[in-house]
């Protein structure tokens, strides 16, 4: 007998969990599609670090299912003209802001599609200046995880914003990459890592 499908639907954010930013992420998740599998990948990047959502992303999204669907709010121009975008690659969806924080994973998967988040359908209204995450990139996240069409959500869009000194450095034999990552064992861990 084959196995049941359950949606699944990670989150990765900078809010922490003192208060009830994350919940309601996940209330308006369950609201869209009670069904849904929620699978925390961090919630404790440092605030407004998209260098080090891009390491925690690029470290853990390559092992989910290739049907996951991927909510990332570490957002610092939430509000500006940055847009909200969302991503369909040959290992799951990709939610989140169109700042860099996407960009080494959108490298090392392959992009199918790209569109911006233009569609307020599938949004929650009214829509905060400040809690993107709970208004545009949750809802979003579960209608696509429920089925809805990716090119429904949103307009096309062929570039997308990269993160500047992410890839290492170097010339004449000599390379250069800095460390920004302390584990909970004491590990530095670089950016790079080695060409495959």
């Amino acid at each position: 007998m084959a196995e049941a499908f359950q949606p699944l639907i990670s989150l990765t954010t900078d809010f922490g969990l003192a208060d009830g930013y994350v919940a309601a992420m996940k209330g308006v998740i369950l609201g869209i599609l009670p069904t849904a599998c929620i699978v925390d990948i961090s919630h404790e990047i440092t605030p407004f670090n998209v260098y080090e959502g891009a390491y925690v992303l690029d470290s853990a999204v390559p092992y989910f299912p290739d049907n996951a669907v991927h909510v990332v709010v570490i957002d610092p121009g939430v509000g500006s003209t940055r847009h909200p975008i969302a991503v369909k690659t040959n290992h799951g969806l990709l939610v989140g802001p169109d700042n860099g924080v996407l960009a080494p994973l959108m490298e090392h998967l392959q992009v199918q599609q790209l569109v911006r988040l233009d569609n307020p359908d599938y949004w929650l209204s009214p829509v905060s200046e400040t809690f993107h995450g709970r208004d545009i990139f949750a809802p979003v996240g579960a209608y696509l995880a429920r089925g809805v069409p990716f090119s429904s959500i949103g307009t096309q869009q062929e570039t997308w914003q990269p993160l500047p000194g992410w890839k290492p450095s170097g010339e004449k034999g000599k390379s250069s990459a800095w460390c920004f990552i302390l584990t909970a064992s004491a590990t530095s861990l670089p950016t790079f890592r080695p060409a495959q």
